[in-house]
């Protein structure tokens, strides 16, 4: 993730930044438990 979040925090002040779910090429084609996972952990589905 490196520094996008705290690169978006600065960019959109006052926005409600969540915490990043990384995501490599490698793996994102049997990461869909984990997407699910993500969405809800930050009320989202």
């Amino acid at each position: 993730m490196g520094s996008s979040e705290r690169e978006i925090k600065k960019t959109c002040p006052g926005a409600d930044v969540k915490r990043g779910l990384p995501v490599t090429g490698s793996t994102a084609a049997n990461s869909k438990s984990s997407v699910e996972r993500w969405l809800k952990a930050n009320g989202m589905i």
